[in-house]
């Protein structure tokens, strides 16, 4: 249910109060969680943004299959009239659509693919998951877990399944189409002057950027790599991967301990 302004005011207005009355130790656990959302809702915008200039950039011939059950899943939200029903519409339309592109994988219609190579993966431990009672989260593949961009969209068109539903495939699929061919002889391979200095700044920053990584990837490849330099000997390795990540050592600190505490609950 959306609350009015009004009525969101009062539930803040009320929250506030709570908050007040807290001892410290608990005002500080609050503190902590609204911290790690922040910092979760800031990788997330990251990885948006690393991925909107991936497919403008028309470099994004593999889409990860999990961006395409969440596209599903959104557009099942947005098109469900009834607001008591839109959460409950996106879960369906998610689950149908992983069962259907497992389906796909299993009889060979789509391939996945490994992200940074394009190689076939055959994951048959996730297609014959049993997945009943798995919330939509738990059935996502793993984030490196692709599809060629080209086959899902005629998979889709064959199945009479408009990609306008699918914001990042039709990006996708338009940047693939009009990705700059080479330069010719008569075009200068490094283009000069200040403006294509600045440019290719920018292109050379957005390559750092790892668009597929979800944040729990990132955390665990963070906390793995602080292991590492830690083993070797660093004396600083926080702020090491502070300056490779371009990331404050807080955050970093903050990071780690995610991913330590996700760890240790497996």
């Amino acid at each position: 249910m959306k609350l009015t302004p009004e009525k969101q005011a009062e539930v803040n207005q009320i929250f506030s109060k709570i908050y007040a009355g807290l001892p410290p130790e608990a005002k500080a656990k609050v503190d902590q969680i609204r911290a790690e959302g922040a910092q979760e809702i800031g990788d997330l915008e990251s990885e948006f943004e690393a991925r909107i200039k991936q497919l403008e950039a028309g470099g994004c011939a593999l889409i990860p299959i999990a961006a395409l059950a969440w596209g599903a899943a959104f557009a099942a939200r947005r098109a469900e009239p009834l607001e008591s029903r839109k959460d409950l519409a996106a879960c369906e339309s998610g689950r149908a659509f992983i069962r259907a592109i497992k389906a796909a994988l299993l009889d060979g219609s789509l391939v996945a693919r490994e992200q940074g190579s394009g190689i076939p993966v055959n994951d048959r431990s996730w297609y014959l998951e049993d997945d009943t009672l798995l919330s939509l989260q738990k059935m996502m593949p793993h984030s490196r877990l692709m599809v060629r961009t080209d086959e899902v969209k005629a998979w889709l068109e064959k199945m009479g399944i408009a990609i306008d539903a699918f914001p990042v495939l039709k990006l996708a699929t338009e940047g693939i189409t009009s990705i700059p061919q080479a330069p010719t002889k008569a075009e200068p391979e490094e283009p000069a002057g200040e403006q294509a200095k600045a440019d290719r700044k920018e292109t050379g920053s957005a390559r750092t950027l790892k668009p597929e990584e979800q944040p729990r990837d990132r955390r665990e490849r963070i906390l793995k790599r602080f292991e590492v330099k830690k083993a070797a000997g660093s004396r600083a390795p926080v702020k090491e991967l502070a300056a490779e990540e371009k990331l404050s050592e807080s955050t970093i600190k903050q990071l780690l301990n995610k991913a330590r505490k996700a760890r240790d609950n497996q």
